[in-house]
């Protein structure tokens, strides 16, 4: 069995869990350790568990433990092949929406701010995976000082939206099959110039 993903480890570590797991995290030492420091991590938010939360709020829970975690685990960071300024000239009549190009190994990404009513902004995120992989419903976490974690998911299409953000700056992490892709971080309503 292949090295248990933060997701099991979470499960396992909450008591759940399949035996097959059980048994893997007995045999390999790597799991095991990265079980208990799930299980310290949990321990601290014991409080949280005694609220009435729903199963999605728990499964949001989860996702931001996973991104704020013990350990953040190594992933690919995006790097940034194409800013807004140079796709402005393919634009026909006013430019409104800021748009950047990534990659990341053989992902592609595009990120779109556009701005919404009241001085806020949407994000319009899409990913382009090689030999046209299957990313629907990878997790994508926004996160800012005044957003501690916003959680979409990719639509069918490869694409996951967000309305109504305030302006300011935002990490952005995406687990994609291919594993976990980090941003730069996102300028959502600033200026693109540098």
């Amino acid at each position: 069995m292949k090295h248990l993903d933060d997701h099991r480890l979470i499960e396992l570590a909450r008591g759940e869990g399949t035996g097959a797991e059980r048994e893997h995290l007995r045999s390999c030492r790597r799991c095991r350790e990265a079980a208990q420091e799930w299980t310290r991590w949990l321990a601290g938010m014991a409080a949280v568990e005694g609220e009435a939360l729903t199963d999605a709020d728990r499964h949001n829970l989860r996702t931001l433990f996973s991104v704020l975690g013990p350990k953040r685990r190594k992933g690919l960071v995006a790097r940034l092949m194409r800013p807004a300024r140079e796709l402005a000239t393919a634009v026909r009549g006013a430019a409104t929406a800021r748009i950047d190009e990534y990659e990341a190994g053989a992902y592609r990404l595009a990120v779109e701010v556009r701005p919404a009513a009241g001085g806020r902004f949407d994000l319009h995120l899409a990913v382009l995976a090689p030999g046209g992989e299957d990313v629907t419903g990878s997790r994508i976490v926004l996160r800012s000082p005044e957003v501690p974690g916003l959680i979409l998911r990719l639509d069918g299409s490869g694409e996951a939206h967000a309305a109504g953000l305030e302006p300011g700056r935002y990490e952005v992490a995406c687990w994609l099959p291919g594993g976990r892709v980090e941003l730069p971080t996102v300028e959502v309503g600033g200026t693109d110039e540098p």
